[in-house]
């Protein structure tokens, strides 16, 4: 194994922390370029920057030409930075260039956050003073073997290139450290697996059991369509229940190795359980959820596209290299430094999120896993364990955090409870910005496949009545959410004011404020009576509100690449509103046209105070927050409909202004 000097010299198991509470994050979205930003006045720590790397790009080429093992990765993601830059400026415009700037490459190493165990590498930015601004490099994490004398101090493991045994192992010792989050079992299905109690290792068998009986089972979570349709449907059904496991799918089997390596007695596969009559396991079902609400331990294929991929498939080979984590007189201690993907070290979410894998592009496994308190992943990369209170990796990932979930009560050192959005309706918000993101492959699973979430958080919330994606009591301040990227849904019976009504990423967190909107009638059509959080067939809300006319600015005035969309005030054009479009494109060059033929007003609904920030001069004005909105038809009888919303600042409007606007409306 080749170390350069520079590598040789550094101490990664006595690594400076980084003062993440004095800079801020740029998100800025793309797979390499990642700035920071500091934001308190106080000179930088000096510490931060002590442990040295290489100090330009020609030493770091040398060290890798050199053959130096961890020098030829971090140079790799150099490259891989300085071609994304590269395309990023042809595309920016100046603004947009120092957004995105190059670093010196002048680097110095600090350990990886959030008490993970690895480093990053930062840079300095040029023309930087005071290192307000640095970027992000490259980032490792630790790693030993399972037999390694180190394995109970560094956590992280090389992943399996194919899960076997020792994944085994890995899961059942993640059971047995997080064992206080295991749930309380009220509920059992009625028809189960056992894979334990069968003569011959080669079968399994279907077996009925009591609802209450409290036996432990484990359910299995994967990616198939929004019918729940039985395996016996196509395939003989077995003599007396007794199933032989080579015949089934290969994700089947492996679900039913793993629950037996656990010592389980049972697993429910929601095709090979159901009874005849599928209505009562439709998956906007209580019964389907209720599954794996109660499991002991949710398996899910999180990296498998189809049923026959299995839990156990070769997954991609880790980036990584030994290097000498301490170095004494007598002994020389070496670890794995494993490359972590920059976008989920920025935004540490992301690892929890799994947006991109198999599973994550569909709706109906949204609920399963909100639904289960733990939930082991054989992911496309890895395996991850989950619990209500927390979310490991076997690359040593630890985060006190979790995904959405049904839970009433958050565990104390939940990231949502500490950070203060554990109330009810900041959670159902936060679940609602993540659910739009999902892909939709047919629009008219969007309300059904929300249901079953929907009907414990109205529990949770005291009996809220329930509206399209929104809440009764929170109405006003969640109807001024703010779409980003996003397209409209396909399906025409959600009304263009609910949240739901658009696919894509979505803003959902605006402040409550003071009414300004009075409903007066709202008359919505079940598509099933007897599914009230289910589709729709119609809907239509009648408001009382000032409704302003407004007109888009000038086409030649600011037509130029990526300006944003500015109106006015039809009343006096002096008074300018920023536009923020549901779907329409954001760049006026683009949406000009067919804004210039629309007829828009501002659909005031409510009135939010703003936040005095400490050292500022002056009190920031407060604002009113407006849908705008365009009529739904011709028939000029005030029926509207929204794309987009807009601020309004309190001084621009008079009450005498809002109270001569008043209209009656019906918001389609």
């Amino acid at each position: 194994m080749t170390v350069c000097q520079v590598c040789e010299s550094i101490a990664f198991d006595d690594l400076p922390g980084f003062p993440w509470d004095s800079y801020a994050t740029g998100l800025s979205g793309k797979q390499y370029q990642h700035s920071f930003y500091r934001m308190l006045p106080e000179p930088p720590d000096a510490a931060v920057s002590t442990v040295r790397y290489h100090a330009n790009l020609e030493s770091l080429r040398a060290a890798a030409a050199a053959e130096c093992a961890l020098c030829v990765i971090i140079l790799a993601q150099v490259e891989a930075l300085l071609a994304e830059l590269v395309e990023l400026h042809k595309l920016a415009e100046a603004r947009e260039a120092r957004l995105y700037p190059t670093p010196t490459f002048d680097m110095w190493l600090v350990r990886r956050p959030d008490g993970d165990q690895g480093f990053w590498v930062m840079s300095e930015v040029p023309k930087s003073k005071d290192m307000s601004t640095i970027s992000l490099i490259a980032a490792f994490a630790f790693a030993v073997p399972d037999d390694d004398l180190l394995n109970d101090v560094i956590r992280g493991r090389l992943a399996e290139e194919e899960p076997g045994e020792k994944s085994l192992k890995r899961i059942a010792e993640w059971d047995r450290i997080y064992s206080n989050d295991r749930p309380h079992l009220a509920f059992t299905p009625g028809r189960l697996i056992d894979v334990q109690s069968s003569a011959s290792k080669d079968t399994v068998t279907l077996v009925e059991v009591e609802s209450n009986s409290g036996d432990r089972y484990t359910a299995l979570r994967y990616a198939h369509e929004s019918e729940i349709r039985s395996y016996w449907e196509d395939n003989p059904k077995p003599d007396n229940d007794c199933v032989r496991v080579e015949t089934l799918p290969k994700t089947f089997r492996d679900a039913i190795t793993v629950t037996q390596a656990l010592g389980i007695r049972y697993i429910w596969i929601d095709s090979l359980c159901i009874r005849d009559g599928p209505q009562a396991w439709e998956r906007d079902s209580e019964s389907a959820t209720a599954a794996y609400e109660n499991a002991y331990l949710t398996i899910s294929a999180t990296g498998s596209s189809d049923v026959n991929d299995g839990l156990f498939f070769k997954r991609p080979l880790q980036t990584s290299t030994l290097i000498v984590y301490k170095k004494g007189a007598n002994i020389t201690v070496f670890v794995y430094a494993i490359l972590r993907p920059l976008v989920k070290e920025v935004v540490r979410d992301r690892y929890i999120e799994m947006r991109d894998e198999p599973i994550s592009q569909g709706l109906w496994s949204f609920q399963e896993r909100v639904f289960s308190p733990r939930t082991v992943h054989f992911a496309s990369d890895q395996m991850y364990f989950e619990t209500l209170s927390c979310f490991v990796a076997e690359d040593g990932l630890l985060k006190c955090s979790a995904y959405h979930t049904i839970a009433e009560t958050l565990p104390e050192d939940n990231f949502r409870q500490k950070h203060g959005g554990g109330s009810p309706i900041e959670r159902w918000r936060a679940l609602i910005a993540e659910y739009n993101r999902l892909p939709v492959a047919n629009p008219l699973d969007k309300l059904p496949a929300l249901a079953n979430i929907a009907r414990v958080y109205q529990r949770m919330m005291g009996g809220d009545e329930y509206l399209v994606g929104h809440w009764k009591s929170s109405f006003f301040g969640s109807l001024a959410w703010q779409a980003i990227r996003s397209t409209r849904t396909g399906d025409d019976t959600i009304p263009s004011w609910s949240i739901l009504s658009i696919d894509g990423s979505c803003g959902a967190h605006i402040p409550e404020g003071e009414a300004i909107a009075v409903i007066t009638d709202m008359k919505m059509s079940l598509a099933d009576e007897s599914k009230p959080f289910g589709r729709i067939d119609a809907v239509s809300l009648s408001m009382t509100a000032p409704v302003l006319p407004l007109k888009v600015m000038s086409k030649d005035e600011h037509d130029r690449p990526g300006k944003r969309i500015y109106l006015t005030l039809a009343a006096d054009e002096s008074k300018e509103v920023a536009f923020l479009p549901d779907t329409m494109s954001r760049q006026l060059s683009l949406s000009a046209d067919k804004l210039l033929e629309m007829e828009m007003h501002a659909l005031v609904i409510n009135k939010v105070a703003q936040v005095i920030e400490p050292g500022r001069g002056c009190n920031p004005p407060d604002r009113f927050y407006c849908l705008v909105v365009t009529p739904a038809d011709a028939s000029g009888n005030n029926t509207m409909k929204r794309i987009g919303q807009t601020q309004i600042t309190a001084r621009d409007l008079t009450a005498e202004e809002l109270q001569a606007a008043q209209s009656d409306v019906v918001l389609l």
